[in-house]
């Protein structure tokens, strides 16, 4: 499929020296209405552009006789390529409940289109469709199918989407993807229609930027250069909080900015240097005062960005005079730059706050398992042997609302059992590193980094029923239930943070955190989750994973 893609893209991608006729792109009437995304490409138009001109003079440099090889050898070169649109379209994929995405491809040319010797090229089989009168062939390793609706137009699309291509007529295009007809390069994205699985990889917070209705982006060059974004919204409250959000990140990246500032000042100026200084030196100093220059500029970029809100709608609006589509691209790549420190930061704050959810939610699981029971969860072992089969994990899924799944597990069978092992496979939001899709390992299980202190004197104590609050002479507020352990195990495994009374624990980098930076969430036996930094003194720590210990101990 790929191989099919990337040529027809490449062709599209080719430049030429012959004119390229504008047109009203009829082939868009052929998209379907819930296409996921829609990205159009007017190449033509693109290289009889300023900013080609340079390419344009360097190809004709070849001469007619090389380009006549060339179309000689090829039959259909780039250089016949006059639009391209690319469609994301989401597909059922067999025995998932989620859907798939697949590519299809539009191509549309200035000459005919020489199918058979595509087809040849690419190794395709013609194939029969009902009720179409024009040549479709199929590529059998992708279950794509390549069609010439029109003598200028190549269809290359997925088997699964492909005949709603075909309902489809050209001429007019859904109201959606209509404007892409007028802009050298267009983009629509309807998020509504993206997986949630493919959504759920995108970064906090911009979770909350693109959870959009419609996003329309568009770029024209030309004596001017000029880029458009529009992002819709559910409601005008939800663009308000948008608009304020990216106001925020602009004035995070300001303090990012500063501090490279900064640094160039400081480069600059080199204390403690010889005065004058030797030239050998100049070639970083100037460096450092052109970083000044650009750094001063991409400031004023993001003290004022070019946001606008018109009701539910936000815009991004940015021109260049010609010539200076370069230094517009470069501010904004620059200011996006200086804008991901603080995103960071952003998205480790989220990923934080999603953790010690996930603490507290897995502590009120205990503490309802222990109320139900009258004593504190642990693995669940072999009644004869004693032997660990399964994880606490999977004792206390009834009370995070997850009874069903803990009715298909074997209790009497290990955690590696082969119906067991499936199970492992599932994963637990409550039990999975925030931040996007959760780990696995080479087997697909998925890993999870909430585990519990593992030993005598520990939480996790084999074989022992505890109950509160006299099984934590300790104190229920001075003992630690679980950790954000740094090698993460399968969830259902009855794998945890081991620990020996007998000796000091190793250092807290090597057991401990992985999700935050400087330390890692820990819940307490009363249920709160606390942040320990990894200085602790490894007393107070020994002495907080102990619970009856007899010491005191006193978090900050």
């Amino acid at each position: 499929m790929y191989r099919i893609v990337v040529g027809l893209v490449v062709m599209g991608l080719g430049l030429g020296q012959m004119g390229w006729a504008q047109s009203s792109a009829p082939e868009l009437g052929r998209i379907p209405a819930k296409a996921m995304a829609v990205a159009h490409f007017r190449w033509g138009t693109l290289y009889k552009s300023e900013s080609f001109k340079e390419l344009r003079d360097c190809v004709a440099l070849a001469g007619p006789q090389a380009m006549k090889t060339l179309e000689q050898r090829f039959k259909l070169t780039p250089f016949h390529i006059d639009r391209v649109t690319l469609i994301a379209l989401t597909t059922p994929m067999e025995g998932s409940p989620t859907p798939g995405v697949s590519l299809a491809v539009l191509v549309s040319t200035l000459e005919d289109i020489p199918g058979d010797v595509i087809a040849q090229s690419f190794d395709l089989e013609p194939v029969k469709v009902k009720d179409v009168n024009f040549p479709v062939w199929l590529e059998k390793n992708s279950g794509y199918k390549l069609a010439l609706p029109e003598k200028r137009l190549a269809l290359f699309a997925p088997v699964d989407g492909f005949e709603s291509f075909l309902k489809n007529q050209p001429g007019r295009a859904p109201a959606l993807f209509a404007e892409l007809a007028n802009h050298d390069i267009g983009l629509v994205v309807q998020p509504q229609l993206i997986p949630r699985e493919l959504l759920g990889i995108v970064p906090p917070p911009f979770t909350e930027i693109v959870n959009a209705e419609v996003v329309n982006l568009h770029l024209d060059l030309g004596k001017e250069t000029r880029f458009v974004t529009r992002v819709r919204y559910a409601s005008e409250d939800r663009a308000k909080a948008v608009l304020e959000l990216l106001k925020a990140l602009a004035q995070m990246g300001l303090v990012e900015l500063e501090k490279t500032k900064a640094q160039s000042r400081q480069t600059l100026e080199k204390q403690g240097g010889i005065r004058p200084a030797p030239f050998s030196e100049l070639p970083e100093a100037l460096g450092a005062l052109y970083n000044l220059a650009a750094l001063n500029d991409y400031a004023q970029f993001l003290k004022k960005p070019p946001l606008l809100r018109q009701g539910d709608t936000l815009e991004v609006k940015m021109t260049a005079a010609g010539g200076e589509q370069m230094t517009m691209v470069a501010v904004v790549a620059v200011g996006v730059g200086l804008l991901l420190p603080a995103v960071q930061k952003v998205r480790a704050a989220a990923n934080r706050m999603t953790s010690t959810n996930n603490l507290k939610e897995i502590a009120i699981g205990v503490h309802s398992f222990h109320d139900a029971n009258g004593y504190c969860p642990n693995n669940i072992t072999d009644k004869k042997t004693g032997k660990a089969l399964l994880s606490w994990r999977v004792a206390i899924l009834p009370y995070l609302e997850q009874a069903n799944l803990y009715k298909q597990f074997k209790i009497e069978e290990p955690w590696d059992s082969e119906h067991n092992l499936k199970l492992a496979r599932i994963a637990v939001k409550t039990y999975s590193q925030p931040g996007g899709e959760p780990p696995r390992d080479s087997q697909g299980n998925v890993l999870t980094p909430y585990q519990g202190l593992a030993g005598p004197g520990a939480f996790i104590d084999l074989g022992k029923k505890l109950r509160m609050p006299t099984g934590f002479p300790d104190g229920t507020s001075n003992t630690i239930m679980f950790v954000e352990a740094k090698n993460q195990v399968p969830w259902t495994k009855p794998e945890d943070v081991p620990f020996n009374p007998d000796r000091d624990p190793p250092a807290t980098t090597t057991l401990f955190g992985g999700l935050t930076p400087g330390g890692f969430n820990a819940s307490l036996m009363d249920g709160s989750v606390r942040f320990i930094a990894f200085t602790i003194d490894q007393k107070t720590l020994k002495a907080l994973i102990t619970r009856n210990g007899g010491e005191q101990v006193l978090l900050p």
